[in-house]
């Protein structure tokens, strides 16, 4: 008989890597300088040296340099994380197919073991690799980066399980069923699905660890916290549902252009028309649309320029990836964007962070509305509601001109409806 296994939840964590990045980037600062990344005034990470010194997550500007004196301190953003952050996702999928990214430093990986046996040595080979890799990517050694794990059956006590973990012991896990005892004691903070306004409001009601919400009771909070109260409940008890998403490898639509002689920046103007509709039709072909756009120019001499552009809402329409696309091109194209070359070789759009797209506005025939079939059919039903009805009660659709058609260019509708001018002529005499 197979043995049963059971799903479990791992959040990974690399405490240094934003450290490790600025320190392999810049290049200036010795390994033996202890180096602390500040956020809007606070600490935000920092070396393993600096944290054996006292530095902690949040800890003011002026806390940082009476603990870690002689620290060299940089602002959060002044490097590029990208590679380091997919260098530990790409470690993660190495181990399972369910990668759900959380930061360019942490994600959530799905793990199946025999069920009640948590897979601890899978998730410490897996801090080893990971640690490795993005040492590598960041052009540091090992040392700079620590990996910590929490281990669970689900995502919020995975995540609130790092609490616990430490250099002590790096991998904290959580045993099936204890989910309840051990959030017991553990700071409110690390139910951190809570929107910070009702941490505020447990405080002020005296609420200070996660076993006090229970004690509480759905009905006492109830007044307070309204249909929140039923997830802080829920929530205190470790009960989460929500799985774990494959979001990584990243899925992708990608389009591009070789120009082996070389081009002009007025000509690659065309060929972002060609990648928005060419990505448009990929993507309404597949029900998806996109949150993210992306364009890489490669310029004859010189490094290639890329840029991203975050969608408020998915899209898919030809125009409006087009427009993007052409905005991406400025910026990338401007004089101040330090690109050394005018003469490009090749052009990379791409749309990703895709989801499935809502509804469509629908026709009577769908996508083969505008072929001839579909006019055919369009005829033969408005020759039928003519003998029926007068001529003068039913009416086809008026063009649409101006304003109103850019409009619906812009949202993508279709009516058919509406008539050609010699179809619309036709129907004028017969009226008269």
């Amino acid at each position: 008989m197979a043995e049963a296994r059971g799903q479990w939840t791992g959040y990974i964590e690399l405490r240094g890597l934003y450290a490790a990045v600025h320190r392999g980037q810049r290049g200036g600062i010795g390994p033996d300088t202890p180096l602390v990344v500040l956020r809007d005034g606070a600490a935000a990470d920092g070396c393993p040296r600096a944290y054996r010194l006292g530095l902690r997550p949040g800890m003011p500007r002026r806390e940082v340099l009476h603990h870690v004196p002689g620290a060299a301190l940089v602002d959060f953003g002044e490097a590029e994380y990208g590679p380091a952050g997919r260098a530990l996702w790409s470690a993660c999928a190495r181990y399972s197919p369910l990668v759900e990214p959380a930061g360019p430093d942490r994600a959530f990986v799905g793990l199946t073991a025999p069920a009640g046996v948590p897979p601890r040595e899978e998730v410490v080979s897996l801090l080893h690799h990971a640690v490795r890799a993005v040492a590598r990517a960041a052009g540091v050694p090992p040392a700079e980066i620590e990996g910590m794990a929490g281990l669970a059956r689900s995502k919020l006590v995975a995540r609130a399980a790092l609490h616990a973990a430490g250099e002590r012991r790096p991998v904290v896990a959580v045993p099936a069923g204890q989910e309840a005892e051990f959030l017991s004691p553990l700071p409110v903070e690390v139910l951190w699905k809570a929107p910070p306004e009702a941490m505020d409001r447990l405080h002020a009601l005296g609420v200070k660890r996660v076993g006090e919400i229970a004690e509480f009771g759905e009905a006492a909070l109830w007044p307070h916290f309204g249909p929140l109260a039923r997830d802080l409940v829920r929530w205190a008890r470790g009960e989460d549902g929500e799985p774990v998403r494959a979001l990584w490898p990243e899925r992708a639509h990608t389009w591009r252009r070789a120009f082996p002689e070389g081009v002009g920046s007025e000509a690659l103007v065309p060929a972002l028309g060609l990648a928005a509709d060419a990505l448009s039709a990929r993507l309404q072909a597949a029900g998806e649309a996109c949150r993210a756009v992306r364009l890489r120019l490669e310029p004859a001499e010189g490094v290639a320029r890329a840029g991203e552009r975050r969608l408020a809402r998915p899209q898919a329409r030809a125009e409006s990836l087009r427009q993007t696309l052409l905005a991406l091109f400025r910026e990338l194209t401007a004089p101040d964007a330090g690109t050394p070359s005018r003469t490009w070789i090749a052009l990379q759009a791409q749309v990703a962070d895709l989801a499935p797209a809502g509804h469509r506005q629908l026709d009577l025939w769908g996508q083969a509305g505008r072929d001839e079939e579909a006019r055919r059919r369009l005829a033969e039903a408005v020759a039928a509601g003519g003998e029926r009805f007068p001529v003068r009660v039913l009416r086809r659709g008026m063009p649409v001109t101006g304003i109103e058609l850019r409009r619906e260019h812009m949202l993508h509708l279709y009516d058919p409806m509406r008539w050609t001018p010699g179809e619309r002529a036709t129907w004028e005499r017969a009226a008269r």
